[in-house]
């Protein structure tokens, strides 16, 4: 698969125009083969997003003249990045993001084990779109409990003796605000 299939198959049919421009304008060549990738649906449509790419990181200094979509497709490329100070810097510029395709890349961010991501969204989290964020939990019920577990998981492994008790542990508070936003419908939860 080449890598300008892995970015396409990331984002609804709708942005292949604006994916087209992108692909001109940069070229993603991979250091790696993309090769795990997880499934969700975003706006009725199956979306293939990569688990970790490995573009070059310079990609990010040359970003003037793009439009807010283009920046958020950039952005959301660069969340799934093998560096994890990329994923950060990538990420904390999409969650305020109004667009409903951005929804998998934060969602599946939580679910990893940086701390210091996870406190940024935490920090940022009620910048979120609730109703893009409840829609995307609600229609990708088994990838948020995916997500969910790997909290869990990553909590037990790397974090359970500094955060004995799970309430204190910032994992656990990003996914209370995602439930209480399930349960809300559109009204976001007080924090």
């Amino acid at each position: 698969m080449t890598e300008d299939t892995v970015i396409t198959q990331s984002f609804p049919s709708a942005l292949r125009e604006e994916i087209a421009s992108l692909l001109k304008q940069f070229a993603f060549v991979a250091k790696y083969e993309t090769s795990a990738f997880f499934e969700v649906i975003v706006d009725n449509e199956t979306l293939t997003i990569p688990y970790r790419v490995y573009y070059d990181e310079s990609v990010l200094s040359h970003l003037n003249g793009l439009t807010s979509m283009q920046l958020d497709i950039i952005y959301c490329i660069y969340s799934r990045h093998a560096n994890g100070f990329v994923r950060q810097k990538c990420i904390s510029a999409i969650i305020a993001s109004k667009h409903s395709w951005t929804m998998p890349f934060i969602i599946r961010i939580t679910g990893e084990y940086v701390i210091e991501i996870l406190e940024n969204i935490y920090s940022q989290m009620e910048s979120i779109d609730s109703l893009n964020l409840r829609n995307f939990l609600l229609t990708n019920k088994a990838f948020y409990k995916v997500t969910k577990d790997r909290v869990a998981s990553y909590w037990n492994y790397y974090y359970r003796m500094r955060y004995r008790q799970k309430d204190d542990f910032v994992g656990f508070k990003v996914l209370k605000y995602f439930d209480e936003i399930i349960m809300a419908g559109q009204k976001p939860p007080t924090v």
